[in-house]
């Protein structure tokens, strides 16, 4: 399999400047540059949203913007993970209209109703840790502990959706059948269990017959 990443980055645009129809299908079309039949998107919007003056929304307008970004892009085959952003030194940079808590709640929100991926970010303090250069603009360290913490986390997300995707159990019927005729015997018991796990299928069967057909 090939990976090509496409990086659509604007410095200072938050999720207002994504929600246009145009924008929207631009983005999706760069994603299928390589006749890819399943991509992923990270939608990491968020700071400007709660930072900056002339860009700030409410929290509820940025659900809005988020889940109208994330549907468009979610068609065919297509897969999404949502991204908290960090939180910058609110001392330098106070959130203009609710704190931060206030918009990754409304994230999460999305990421329930739309059962998407979520990455949060806010669990690193990288003001803590001196890893600002100005407060809300990570340094060289900062890059390198979202970098981290965001490929810890998607890790995880990988592993959890691996093992759901690739363990599975049911039930089967067993019947005897013959290399000719196969028969239309009566059983006593016909029970059967299976496990999956990745490519190997482990079976049990217990099969009784009451009467077998003479044929």
């Amino acid at each position: 399999k090939r990976i090509h990443l496409n990086r659509i980055a604007c410095s200072g645009y938050s999720s207002s400047d994504f929600i246009s129809d145009a924008r929207l299908t631009s983005i999706a079309t760069q994603g299928s540059f390589f006749q890819s039949t399943s991509n992923w998107f990270v939608i990491a919007l968020g700071t400007n949203d709660f930072y900056n003056p002339q860009k700030a929304v409410t929290p509820e307008k940025y659900a809005e913007n988020i889940t109208k970004i994330a549907r468009r892009l979610l068609s065919g085959n297509n897969k999404i993970v949502l991204v908290v952003p960090p939180v910058p030194d609110e001392s330098i940079w106070p959130p203009v209209i609710a704190p931060h808590v206030s918009y990754a709640d409304a994230l999460r929100r999305v990421s329930r109703e739309l059962d998407l991926p979520i990455v949060d970010l806010s669990l690193l303090d990288l003001h803590r840790d001196d890893m600002y250069a100005d407060g809300v603009h990570p340094n060289d360290a900062g890059h390198l502990a979202i970098r981290n913490e965001f490929n810890r986390q998607l890790g995880n997300i990988f592993s959890q959706r691996i093992d759901q995707a690739s363990h599975q159990d049911g039930v089967w019927t067993p019947q005897l059948m013959g290399m000719g005729v196969s028969g239309q015997h009566t059983y006593k018991t016909a029970i059967g269990r299976y496990i999956r796990i990745g490519n190997l299928v482990i079976a049990q069967g217990v099969l009784v017959l009451q009467q077998v057909d003479p044929s």
